[in-house]
């Protein structure tokens, strides 16, 4: 865990060689570190695993989307990430990436298909999201997709 969080691809290597489990999946993919990442993967870490970050729970393809690392996101979905995994109060990886402004990422999702009018608990929309960021841009990518106004 802490080779993971301090970015030492080959500790991180070397423990799962030995036959550590990679469990610290959404630590890395929230730094961008695709090795790590690629390595964890490659020995069974759970790719849709929830975990308490702060004071919310994410997946790991919500971290990567937050931190805006596009290969990581790639990677994730490439090995079986949900993209329409619902987090902390119903929140997906495309309302995290609409909010923090995201176009690369919020292409890639809808690409991969992201429901574009999936809401949280209480109703909020990646849409929403773009709107309440100030990123216009992301928010004409929606509407394009299909998100409902």
């Amino acid at each position: 865990m802490e080779a993971s969080r301090q970015g030492h691809l080959e500790v991180v290597q070397a423990l799962l060689a030995k036959g550590a489990k990679g469990n610290d999946l959404i630590d890395a993919a929230c730094r961008g570190d695709a090795a790590a990442v690629q390595a964890m993967l490659a020995k069974g870490a759970d790719v849709n695993a929830v975990k308490g970050i702060r004071t919310y729970n994410m997946t790991a393809l919500e971290g990567a989307t937050a931190g805006g690392h596009l290969d990581v996101v790639q990677a994730l979905v490439a090995n079986g990430a949900d993209v329409n995994a619902k987090t902390h109060h119903g929140r997906t990886a495309l309302m995290s990436a609409s909010w923090n402004g995201r176009l690369d990422i919020v292409r890639a999702l809808l690409a991969e298909g992201a429901d574009v009018n999936a809401e949280k608990s209480w109703g909020g929309t990646a849409l929403d999201a773009a709107t309440a960021g100030g990123h216009a841009d992301v928010r004409a990518l929606l509407v394009q997709a299909g998100a409902k106004r």
